[in-house]
């Protein structure tokens, strides 16, 4: 190892530092002593800036390509989506994910594991909003679904179990958030 990357924004595009750098230089000065390569800052802020200018590119190469409805331009789409929620820009990136949610519904109808992980996104996505109602009652579908498509013990059971019992904690329902970490851990 020749150094330590952080990645997190290292203040704002103004030059100005706001509360995260401040949090992260803080964090890398209660690293340094621990480490004996140098810590480096990774302004995730252009990262992403990048990663969105590429999606949006290979979106619309895909959709002269392939066609606005194939399989590829979902992905996208939700990858585009995925962009959009990490850097907190959740009402933009909802219109990507229920594009690509009416994709793939219409490619694999309604019973696919594609259609519940996008239903399971659009509840992720309300929830990261601070709308709990709403994403329980889509990560709840997602679940569902997922059980229906999954007949054997899979990893996107617990993922979807563990999505909704954050969506129930949020709403301030404990017991039933506890049931569901534990209980679809281990059984369909």
């Amino acid at each position: 190892i020749d150094r330590v990357s952080v990645k997190a924004s290292t203040g704002n595009l103004d030059g100005s530092e706001g509360p995260r750098a401040q949090s992260t230089r803080a964090f890398a000065r209660n690293l340094g002593p621990h480490v004996a390569v140098p810590i480096v800052f990774w302004d995730e802020r252009l990262s992403t800036a990048e990663a969105e200018r590429s999606l949006r590119q290979s979106l619309e190469i895909r959709r002269t390509l392939l066609g606005k409805d194939s399989a590829e331009v979902a992905d996208s789409l939700s990858a585009l989506a995925d962009v959009m929620s990490y850097r907190g820009e959740y009402a933009q990136g909802l219109p990507l994910i229920e594009e690509a949610l009416q994709i793939r519904r219409k490619l694999y109808g309604e019973n696919h594991r594609l259609v519940a992980e996008s239903i399971g996104d659009k509840g992720q996505n309300f929830g990261e909003r601070g709308d709990f109602k709403q994403a329980a009652i889509y990560l709840r579908q997602s679940l569902v679904l997922h059980r229906k498509v999954r007949k054997v013990l899979h990893p996107d059971l617990a993922e979807a179990a563990n999505n909704l019992a954050w969506a129930l904690a949020g709403l301030d329902r404990p017991a039933e958030a506890f049931f569901l970490r534990t209980s679809d851990q281990h059984e369909v």
